[in-house]
């Protein structure tokens, strides 16, 4: 019998089964379809559009594999009807969590009402005071979840350590504010920190501080292109003073003359925040030179009383009252002597009564002749002084306006939301039809009858230029096009504080996380099914003519029956080199999408197979190396492992299995990437003491899958024969 066997020369040809043979442009298709995260049997909604169906799959699917994803579409796109699908599958027999930001708590209460999914909405202020939703909740959504980018705050601290062993979907169109690292502090909220390792990422925080390409990403983010019903965005730029720029008025010398601070880097924080107001008009810079001789009054009084100056006295002796602004904040929190100088109180009051409400304002004029035609229009202003300021000066206007928590009309205070729905879908035309806000109606809200955006003020990301856009620019909108006017600073003032310079550098950062761009290392995955979307699927082999010999191949890694996201797709040519380049994968299926079919002869079938496997190979090493690679450790998970490892030893000494069994937990966990629930509840371990560490009972804690016995399969080919 054994001289009858025969070896094998290639053993994974053994378990790479060819599908059957299918269609040219449906394999493409299949093949397509299969390049971003694998979408879930659940997730589908009757409130979605067919796209929308196909991310609240992928959603789905990810959020299983990995315990948490990023919805990244565009502001205005229905990221809301989404979410709540991905609620309706995941949420099990309890309300699913909503935590969002305040002023649209109702909006989210009514959607939810509207597609009938049980919610508990929490504001984000509620979570920084430490409410937290009922603790048997499965699902939490995280609307506008930018809000969650600083791990140092109370509610990061709070909602991370609520969201562990829960599902997690963070929704944001400006996942990225001011760095990378925004977006990777979003995602461990319900995401460890290696969840990327498969794709060579050993610590997700790590890659995005430092600015690497990540292909992996695109297992965590669905981010689907702008939808084609999304009004259109006419821009325009406008100067103060409308066709040349003015001189530097004659305030800005006695500016310069402040010291500030005796501290350099002090002294800049405080003057950019005075320009920064004097940009956004004279009231706001008097009520921030306003707050700034109140600071130095306080400081007066307390050195008068022989008490040293630091932030927290500040703190304390103003009682939390707004007056204290950022100002104190830019203190060092203990210093030697007053941080403030005292002599600058009297230029300041001098200066502060030197600005005259009434005298002529060019960019206050400017807007006028820009908003007289009376069109519908959104105005954004940084400063809250400059409501009341605008509302003033706007002869003939008459707007409504909004400032956080009040709202009226004219002199008149109206209840927020009816000035609010002066502006959403359906309001009549006779409503005020110019809207004057702070940036609080910037997020969330639906505010589509207004057909112009005025950005008044420059902010210093463009997150929120996008978000005040997405007000106006929403799918489904009343108008085909949405004007957008951007009011810039002139040199003087650009020069001085660079918000121009800070915006291009800053919105390159989307570019570099792949979230814009068609060169991203991982969007073009998205992009290549959108692509092949209205092409019917059919997952087999096919083959076409061609001038060299060649194969596309797609190969699924599966994880405890999960399947792996995305599937690998290589090119691979006659010498058996292969390539994963996107450029090379595209190139391929738009030549198989206009070529002509061929039937191969069968022997062929097996030399293709054959040449397919050394990449099968290298892709099983590579996911699992992964596995086995150490992941992201800090000086307190390498705590947590020594005194683990003591308290097995000691376990085994004395022959007790449970305890043994539960230090092995304890290493396991310790050992891994955490989210960052995990990371503050390693801290909580290497507080307890020895015996209280002992009797620590750790379970799977992260909602996602564990890495289990991985097989592979072949998804799908197509091959080239040389005519």
């Amino acid at each position: 019998m054994a001289e009858a066997l025969v070896p094998v020369l290639e053993p994974l040809t053994t378990t790479l089964a060819w599908p059957p043979p299918g269609a040219l442009n449906a394999v493409g298709a299949a093949l397509a379809q299969a390049a971003p995260p694998a979408p879930d049997d659940d997730g589908d909604a009757p409130w979605l559009r067919e796209e929308q169906r196909l991310a609240a799959r992928r959603l789905v699917g990810t959020i299983k594999r990995h315990g948490g994803a990023l919805l990244a579409d565009p502001v205005g796109s229905g990221k809301t009807y989404v979410a709540l699908a991905v609620a309706c599958a995941l949420r099990g027999e309890l309300p699913a969590a909503v935590v969002v930001p305040a002023p649209l708590v109702p909006q989210w209460r009514h959607r939810a009402e509207e597609c009938g999914v049980p919610v508990e909405v929490i504001s984000h202020a509620a979570m920084s005071r430490g409410r937290t939703p009922d603790p048997g909740t499965r699902m939490v959504i995280i609307d506008e979840s930018h809000h969650f980018r600083h791990p140092e705050t109370r509610r990061y601290a709070h909602l991370s350590r609520f969201l562990v062993g829960r599902w997690v979907l963070c929704v944001t169109a400006t996942p990225i504010v001011n760095r990378l690292e925004d977006m990777a502090h979003q995602l461990l909220l319900g995401i460890r920190d290696d969840a990327l390792r498969g794709g060579g990422t050993i610590s997700l925080r790590r890659a995005l501080r430092n600015g690497e390409s990540l292909p992996a990403l695109g297992e965590l983010v669905i981010a689907t292109p702008m939808p084609a019903l999304m009004p259109w965005r006419k821009e325009r730029e406008s100067r103060w003073d409308g066709e040349l720029d003015p001189d530097a008025p004659s305030w800005i010398s006695s500016l310069d003359q402040l010291m500030l601070s005796p501290r350099g880097e002090i002294a800049a924080l405080v003057r950019c925040v005075l320009l920064t107001a004097a940009a956004s008009s004279p009231a706001a810079l008097r009520a921030a030179l306003g707050r700034y001789a109140l600071l130095l009054r306080h400081a007066a009084e307390a050195q008068q009383a022989g008490i040293p100056i630091d932030r927290r006295m500040i703190r304390r002796f103003t009682a939390e009252a707004p007056e204290q602004l950022l100002l104190w904040e830019l203190l060092p929190a203990v210093t030697g002597g007053s941080a403030l100088p005292l002599d600058d109180l009297e230029p300041v009051e001098r200066l502060r009564a030197a600005i005259d409400l009434a005298d002529p304002d060019p960019k206050a004029a400017t807007l006028s002749r820009l908003i007289a035609d009376a069109t519908p229009t959104l105005v954004f202003a940084n400063a809250v002084a400059t409501i009341p300021y605008l509302r003033d000066r706007l002869i003939g206007v008459a707007p409504a306006w909004i400032t956080g928590a009040r709202a009226g009309w004219r002199h008149i205070q109206v209840p927020r939301e009816q000035v609010l729905d002066w502006f959403r879908p359906g309001a009549p035309e006779v409503s005020p039809w110019v809207l004057l806000s702070s940036d609080v109606a910037a997020e969330g809200l639906d505010l589509q009858r207004a057909a112009r955006v005025v950005h008044y003020d420059l902010p210093w990301t463009p997150m929120r230029l996008a978000q005040r856009e997405g007000r106006s620019r929403r799918l489904g909108g009343r108008h085909t096009e949405v004007e957008v006017i951007t009011m810039r600073p002139p040199p003087w003032l650009e020069r001085r504080l660079r918000i121009g310079a800070t915006l291009q550098r800053k919105s390159l950062l989307g570019r570099r996380a792949g979230l814009e761009g068609n060169d991203s290392a991982w969007r073009w995955r998205h992009d290549l099914a959108a692509e092949w979307a209205s092409v019917p699927v059919a997952c087999g082999v096919a083959a076409m003519s061609g001038e060299q010999e060649e194969l596309l191949v797609g190969l699924q890694v599966d994880s405890n029956g999960l399947g792996a996201s995305p599937t690998a797709l290589a090119v691979i040519d006659a010498k058996g080199e292969w390539t994963e380049s996107a450029p090379a994968v595209r190139s391929f299926l738009e030549r198989a999408r206009a070529g002509s079919p061929i039937m191969p002869e069968d022997a062929d079938w097996e030399r293709w197979r054959e040449r397919i496997s050394p990449f099968a190979r290298a892709l099983l090493r590579r996911v699992t190396e992964s596995a086995w690679a150490s992941g992201p450790q800090t000086p307190e998970s390498r705590a947590l492992i020594a005194r683990a490892q003591a308290t097995a030893r000691q376990a085994g000494r004395e022959r007790n299995t449970a305890a043994l069994q539960r230090a092995e937990a304890l290493l396991q966990f310790a050992a891994r990437g955490h989210t960052a629930g995990e990371a503050l509840l390693v801290e909580d371990l290497v507080a307890m003491d020895d015996p209280s560490l002992a009797r620590q009972e750790i379970g799977p804690l992260t909602a996602g899958a564990e890495a289990g016995i991985r097989t592979i399969k072949l998804l799908g080919a197509i091959v080239v024969a040389p005519r």
